[in-house]
Order: structure tokens, then C-alpha cells, then sequence
């Protein structure tokens, strides 16, 4: 597949914007809220708890107990830690709040 490079806020208009690129866009599966992967076909969320990236140090710790595990959780990968909010223009800002507001209310994000 032939690739076209385009900065952050131009894949995100593409992806997620009025008028989607087919070319950004065709496997819609990748760009679905998380709430959906929660829900049931009732629509009701099916586990007890949801573990975030933000707090992973401590909610990794409660499942570790919960299930009673001994493995700890290694930190592969590591990279220089990025403001998410830095990569954002208004525009953008806007287009991923529509595009996720039920996860931002339900998880209580904020830009």
C-alpha cells in the first residue's frame, strides 16, 4: 500500500471529521469509541471495573490482587512522555469531542 504522510491534525479531519478519506478511514473497527468494546448488544456495560493508562501503577495493582497474581507489570518501550493536548489545534479538539463524547462523559475526560 502506497502511504501519504499527513501531520496529526489533517489524519484526525481525515479520520474522524465530516468527510472522512477512505484512505485514513477504512477500517472503521479501529476508530471506535471504548465504550463500545464494554457494552453488551443491550447496550449495558458488562465488567466492574475499568482499569486507566493514566493511573496504570495502581489499577494493574488491583487486578493483580483481585485475581490474586505475582507478576508485575513490565515497562516496555519506553518513550519521551508527550502532552496529548499539545498535538491538538481547536479544530481538532472539537472533532475528536464529538466524535468521543460518550467516553469522555463516562470515563470523565477533559481536554
Amino acid at each position: 500500500m502506497k502511504t501519504k504522510p499527513v501531520d496529526f491534525n489533517s489524519w484526525v479531519k481525515k479520520c474522524y471529521g465530516d468527510e472522512k478519506v477512505f484512505f485514513y478511514y477504512h477500517r472503521q473497527i479501529q476508530f471506535t469509541d471504548q465504550l463500545t468494546w464494554l457494552k453488551d448488544e443491550q447496550n449495558n456495560i458488562v465488567v466492574d471495573f475499568v482499569g486507566k493508562f493514566e493511573n496504570i501503577d495502581n489499577d494493574f495493582e488491583y487486578i493483580r490482587k483481585k485475581l490474586n497474581l505475582n507478576e508485575g507489570l513490565p515497562h516496555l518501550n519506553k518513550t519521551q512522555k508527550l502532552c496529548y493536548q499539545d498535538q491538538y489545534n481547536q479544530e481538532t479538539v472539537a472533532i475528536i469531542a464529538k466524535a468521543f463524547e460518550a467516553d469522555i462523559n463516562f470515563f470523565n475526560y477533559t481536554f
